[in-house]
């Protein structure tokens, strides 16, 4: 007996990883191609450099393993599908463990036995027991819906697509995804405090930006545990885990800044802005998620649309007398909870002329919090507020799915443009050499006054997903462009004051111009990206 239910779980489990891989497939299948960012063309070309700045961002763990696989001879960018499968399958089983600890007895209700009861007919008995049946799958189906799409889109969302254009992260990532969903999933269902604490440790250390959801998805389980009641449990522990998380990612950020200023080392910081700042920062960033989600998906209000139905079909049930009052207010509030709680981690001045800015990648939390409210508010939308959700989040997921089809295809025109600027450079240091017999040993390159942050045909760009890459590591792509078969690390020289004022000072360029931006003297070529 024992063997058979392990057997069906076994199968249950395998079912629900198959239909997380292929729903994360049909979104970021086609990222499995070669690309790159700023970071990955860095590492392409100087690994070690790349690699031994992660301590002074906290990410100890991820250093330990990419310098063992550098000593290894292993490059990550060098065999990128490799471990962009591996981000692929820890991301699946990390969705896999979120949906076993939201699909719990309290929520998904189970099939109850019909029986016979009073003097009815064995006909009646017969078709009263297929309607039961007909209506009890009509609901698995609406709530297995409701499960699938709105976990589904804690991945398939626009701000997860720059996790690929780290494809060197892809193994520290992933891992930090899926340790801290085993993090929630062992605090959450089987309070096991401590090993989810050295379990968010690890993650931290690996990668920051999940280890602030982690408080989100706890305080939903408990919520949603206790149909909709808040209790000194409850209230206590939610406390406690938004501290400790909090204190895991920036406490890490923090001792890895502080080895880079011991050192010397410049290092991006989060650095906090006025209350005002903040305050006119978070409401610009709440309306364009809102609107567009960051602008990585086509500007129809979907975000918006899912917070204002939500909260509709939640007024309703209040309205009729199905919700009490104090359950509506605390869904509201814990909504309002999460978003704040998501923004925490990532409004940050990296620019001390602009506004608090946000990362999409370490927006993880955003549609976490957003789909969570969902899931909470479906305990109490009835059927047809249920069947509300499930259509709408299915739409949803299918927008997301196409938005990151049209982000990823923009990511291969970005690479490929800044590949072929790249390789036109290349030709004309060939056609110096040929025509004068110098060999040059050394490049130094700069920017106009006004270098574009995108190519005129890539529709989809925001922090770092689809940049220019030349115009943030121009010589490392030159590199790429000859297939690692010319220059070295010692070729990088800097641009020489007189060089500039001369040639490049006040200029500013739409177009690929080697007559004017590339200036050779000598074994030395001065170039000015565009």
């Amino acid at each position: 007996m024992k063997g058979r239910i392990w057997l069906k779980k076994y199968k249950r489990q395998v079912s629900r990883w198959i239909i997380n891989f292929c729903l994360l497939m049909t979104a970021f299948g086609g990222f499995l191609r070669d690309g790159f960012g700023a970071d990955a063309a860095a590492q392409h070309v100087m690994a070690r450099i790349n690699i031994n700045r992660w301590p002074y961002n906290g990410r100890f763990l991820a250093y330990w393993m990419n310098d063992l696989l550098d000593r290894a001879g292993v490059n990550a960018v060098f065999h990128y599908r490799v471990f962009y499968l591996i981000f692929m399958v820890n991301c699946t089983l990390s969705l896999c463990i979120l949906q076993e600890m939201l699909e719990r007895d309290f929520w998904f209700e189970r099939k109850e036995r019909v029986g016979a009861s009073g003097a009815l007919s064995v006909r009646e008995i017969q078709q009263g027991k297929v309607q039961e049946e007909s209506e009890w799958s009509r609901k698995w189906v609406i709530r297995q819906l409701l499960l699938y799409t709105l976990s589904g889109l804690f991945y398939i969302n626009g701000l997860f697509t720059e996790n690929f254009m780290f494809p060197e992260c892809f193994l520290s990532f992933s891992l930090a995804y899926l340790l801290c969903s085993l993090a929630a999933y062992l605090l959450a269902v089987r309070e096991r405090n401590i090993v989810g604490f050295f379990l968010l440790l690890a993650a931290s250390m690996l990668y920051q930006a999940p280890v602030a959801a982690v408080p989100i998805f706890i305080i939903a389980y408990r919520i949603m545990q206790e149909r909709g009641e808040i209790t000194k449990k409850t209230l206590r522990l939610s406390i406690i885990w938004v501290i400790a998380a909090l204190f895991l990612a920036g406490g890490t950020t923090t001792v890895g800044g502080m080895m880079a200023a011991a050192k010397g080392e410049l290092v991006k910081g989060v650095n906090p802005t006025g209350f005002g700042q903040v305050i006119a920062s978070t409401g610009r960033n709440l309306l364009s998620f809102g609107v567009s989600g960051f602008h990585l998906m086509p500007p129809f209000c979907f975000p918006l649309l899912a917070w204002l139905l939500t909260i509709a079909i939640l007024f309703d049930r209040w309205r009729k007398g199905k919700v009490k009052g104090k359950v509506f207010v605390l869904l509201l509030l814990s909504e309002a909870a999460f978003v704040l709680l998501a923004f925490t981690l990532s409004i940050a001045v990296y620019r001390p002329n602009r506004y608090a800015e946000v990362t999409p990648r370490l927006m993880y939390g955003m549609y976490a919090a957003q789909t969570l409210f969902m899931l909470m508010t479906a305990m109490f939308a009835g059927e047809r507020g249920r069947r509300y959700l499930a259509y709408f989040s299915l739409l949803y997921l299918c927008v997301q799915i196409a938005a990151c089809n049209t982000i990823m295809m923009n990511h291969y025109i970005s690479n490929e443009e800044d590949l072929q600027v790249a390789r036109e450079a290349y030709a004309q240091i060939q056609y110096y050499e040929q025509t004068t017999g110098k060999e040059i040993k050394h490049i130094a390159w700069c920017t106009d006054t006004n270098c574009e942050n995108k190519y005129p045909n890539v529709y989809y760009q925001y922090g770092q997903i689809n940049e220019r890459v030349l115009s943030q590591t121009a010589y490392c792509m030159l590199v790429m462009a000859t297939d690692n078969q010319r220059f070295t690390d010692e070729a990088l020289v800097p641009m020489k004051a007189e060089i500039y004022d001369q040639y490049f000072k006040g200029k500013n360029w739409d177009v690929f111009l080697p007559q004017e931006q590339m200036i050779f003297q000598g074994d030395t070529l001065y170039w000015c990206i565009y």
